[in-house]
């Protein structure tokens, strides 16, 4: 078919409008992808100030509006720095509520971002994002899978600093070594030796050398907290009173920064921190100033906190406050710990903050045991702490939180073993028994021989009673038992009151044996015992326990004297029972 020259004209029309319109179009679309890339720039560097302010539900929202309108292969540094923020927001969020969620969702926005900004094309945001990932699996370890998110956390920090050299980036260095020391510091209060926490101390030391060079003053006051609460956990394994002072000495550097005008939040958290190393402080030396150094803090920090502004720090801070009046003891004091450990357990609650919410009613059941030891209301408040015991163990079992565990088992050990003397006396000296012979297959002899001296005093205690409650000879036995293995581990140096007291209880447990056979050998090694007791217990130091073990040697003596050298024996209970008198009347005396 033939086509006419007006036929190529008109489609070659067609075709050059076609060519025009396309190539328009391409410059229009590729303007308006241009103009669009900078309004989501924009709008980033928006949500950015947001989060910088602290304002991190808005700034989320921007963000996600942001990543549904850019395509990661425009511009995939914006695109990873986009996920790295949100990552960011949900971090922050993850301590006002919905922890476990939030903590979540940030590892997913961190880990969205490394696959976007690879260390060969973005090392500098790769190591930030491996930083920030390291503190979310850290801060998630708290709540579920302890070990693997603190192994997650460790390998996280150590890809950091691969680039975070302190030649090259010393001040980014130096916040990735603090954050080692905090996960060293978290991994040293679980295990038994002393290898973790120095690590922590010996990170915080690196950060805060290079904090200072730097004139960094934020970041050294962080560092120097994390530094006492290294010391603390130091203190309690090893020399304890020079740690402790050390803890104390990094806290009072931390508030020479953190004011409350300039860093409120941060000064509260200080001062907390205060409280706890005071405390500590007020078991080793000074108790009273020492308390009241402690209670001053801690009502510091109150002042500053307040629970609308930071439920979790406020929740923290209370529990903190209870346990300091529960060192003060007393009944007011106790009933004010309490209330609040009860208002922390407002905010710490076992789906949200399992741990803490276990370490409050642990805590709950001590001021609650104490109380009932000053006569408020006994069988109410035990019944309650042996309550409050077992919502601890719930969630510190044997296998995860093994000291935890042991500790929190020995107190509900010890709580039954003071309602036995109220009401179901076999029953409730059957479930001490069971409860500290838990605790002692885990404060083993070689880990923890201090632990096991205790529960093995304590063992002692439940099964002479029980011995007495039930008439069973093999109780006698196993208590006879118990106390030897406690004393085979105390000094009168060490802790010349637990070692008196076990040895005052080791002389009942063989006068108790020696009612059913070897009745002069197992006399002999009571009045053995307590002559060892009464080595610390003077009358002078200590008038009302030596009057008590006075008094039990006499009776000693007074029964031996049945069967083997009748005169002198009763010549020594007599000397012990007037002895035991003259101090009873003294202190009488100075009551009245």
């Amino acid at each position: 078919m033939d086509l006419s020259p007006l036929f190529f004209v008109a489609v070659g029309g067609l075709l050059g409008a076609f060519v025009a319109g396309s190539i328009l179009y391409f410059v229009f679309e590729s303007r308006n992808q241009t103009l669009s890339k900078g309004m989501l720039a924009l709008s980033a560097k928006n949500a950015d100030k947001l989060l910088e302010k602290g304002l991190y539900d808005d700034a989320l929202s921007i963000y996600r509006n942001v990543l549904q309108e850019l395509r990661r292969e425009n511009d995939p540094g914006l695109y990873g720095r986009v996920l790295n923020n949100m990552g960011m927001c949900l971090y922050h969020l993850a301590s006002k509520g919905e922890k476990k969620e939030n903590l979540e969702k940030a590892v997913s926005a961190f880990e969205q971002a490394l696959k976007v900004l690879r260390p060969d094309t973005h090392p500098e945001d790769y190591a930030s994002l491996k930083n920030n990932l390291g503190n979310a699996f850290s801060a998630l370890a708290e709540i579920t899978d302890r070990e693997e998110n603190l192994r997650k956390a460790m390998a996280c920090y150590e890809d950091a600093l691969k680039i975070r050299t302190v030649e090259k980036h010393p001040v980014d260095h130096a916040m990735t070594q603090n954050n080692l020391g905090n996960l060293h510091s978290t991994l040293a209060r679980t295990s038994e030796g002393e290898e973790e926490i120095r690590k922590a101390i010996a990170a915080y030391e690196e950060a805060l050398r290079i904090f200072d060079e730097v004139g960094d003053r934020e970041n050294y006051a962080a560092a120097q907290n994390n530094l006492a609460v290294a010391y603390r956990v130091l203190s309690e394994k090893t020399d304890r009173e020079e740690n402790l002072r050390r803890a104390i000495a990094a806290c009072e550097k931390a508030l020479e920064v953190r004011t409350p005008d300039e860093y409120p939040a941060e000064y509260a958290a200080t001062q907390n921190n205060l409280a706890n190393a005071y405390r500590a402080l007020a078991e080793t030396t000074d108790r009273e100033e020492n308390l009241r150094r402690a209670l001053a803090a801690c009502n510091e920090a109150l002042r500053v906190k307040t629970a609308e502004a930071s439920p979790d720090d406020y929740a923290a801070m209370e529990q903190n406050l209870g346990s300091i009046l529960t060192a003060i003891s007393g009944a007011d004091n106790l009933k004010r710990a309490i209330e609040s450990f009860k208002q922390a357990l407002k905010v710490r609650t076992a789906d949200k903050y399992p741990l803490d919410y276990a370490s409050i009613h642990n805590d709950l059941g001590n001021a609650l045991s104490a109380l009932a030891a000053l006569g408020e209301s006994p069988e109410e408040n035990l019944k309650a702490a042996v309550e409050a015991y077992k919502k601890a163990l719930t969630i510190r079992t044997a296998d995860e939180h093994p000291a935890d565990f042991a500790a929190t088992i020995q107190n509900l050990g010890n709580a039954y073993l003071e309602l036995s003397a109220i009401e179901d006396t076999e029953e409730n000296l059957i479930e001490a028994v069971a409860a500290l012979e838990e605790a002692v297959k885990i404060r083993t002899a070689e880990k923890n021989p201090e632990g096991y001296a205790i529960t093995k005093s304590k063992l002692g205690d439940a099964y002479r009673k029980l011995a007495e409650a039930s008439a069973l000879d093999e109780y006698r036995e196993k208590a006879v038992a118990a106390y030897e293995e406690s004393v085979a581990h105390l000094s009168p140096e060490s802790g010349p009151a637990l070692f008196a007291a076990t040895h005052n209880s080791l002389g009942l447990a063989y006068g108790s044996l020696s009612a059913v056979r070897d009745r002069e050998e197992n006399l002999s090694k009571a009045i053995s015992a307590f002559e060892r007791a009464l080595t610390v217990r003077t009358g002078e130091k200590m008038p009302l326990e030596y009057a008590e073990t006075r008094r039990n040697m006499g009776a000693a003596y007074k029964e031996l004297s049945g069967s083997q050298d009748r005169e002198e024996n009763l010549l020594k209970a007599l000397e012990s029972y007037e002895e035991a008198l003259k101090y009873s009347l003294t202190l009488k005396a100075l009551k009245g």
